[in-house]
Order: structure tokens, then C-alpha cells, then sequence
């Protein structure tokens, strides 16, 4: 934990675009260098409005408990518009 005081993470991640954030959230779980349960929420916030919901289901089931799971996962109705709108360009 001595390297978070020179983790430009937080610093720089405001800055960039969001894809680009991924990457550094990546690093930083994998040198444990903040909560994995920190991380993951943070993962979840970046993938707000995008239209990553396949990933965002996965980030959100390692976070959310199994019982409830299913309550609070609203990226079901997302994820089939999206897949729609995907089909669409496909079909063009």
C-alpha cells in the first residue's frame, strides 16, 4: 500500500477518455494497490451511458451479491436495444 502516495491514477484518469482508463484500472487491481471492490465500482461508473454492456455485466455480477443480483441489474433492457440498434447497421 506504500505505492498508492505515488499512484498518478487518480490524477490523470479525469483527463482521459474513458477507454483509456480501463487500462490503468487493470494495473492498479493487478498490483492490489486500492480495494478490488473499489476498483470494480469505479469500472462501473466509467461504463455508465456507454454502450460496453456486456462488460458492464460482467464488472456488475462480481460486485453485487448473488441474491440480488437480478434486482438491481437494469443492463438487460440496454443491452437489447443496443443489440437491435447492431442488427440494424448489420442489415445495411
Amino acid at each position: 500500500m506504500a505505492m498508492v502516495k505515488y499512484d498518478l491514477t487518480p490524477r490523470i484518469a479525469p483527463n482521459l477518455y474513458r477507454h483509456l482508463v480501463f487500462p490503468l484500472l487493470e494495473f492498479t487491481q493487478e498490483r492490489q494497490l486500492y480495494p478490488n471492490d473499489q476498483i470494480l465500482k469505479a469500472k462501473i461508473d466509467l461504463l455508465n451511458n456507454t454502450n460496453m454492456v456486456d462488460y458492464a455485466m460482467d464488472i456488475h455480477t462480481e460486485v453485487v451479491p448473488q441474491e440480488i443480483r437480478g434486482l438491481l441489474c437494469g443492463f438487460g433492457e440496454t443491452e437489447m436495444k443496443i443489440t437491435d440498434e447492431r442488427k440494424k447497421i448489420e442489415m445495411k
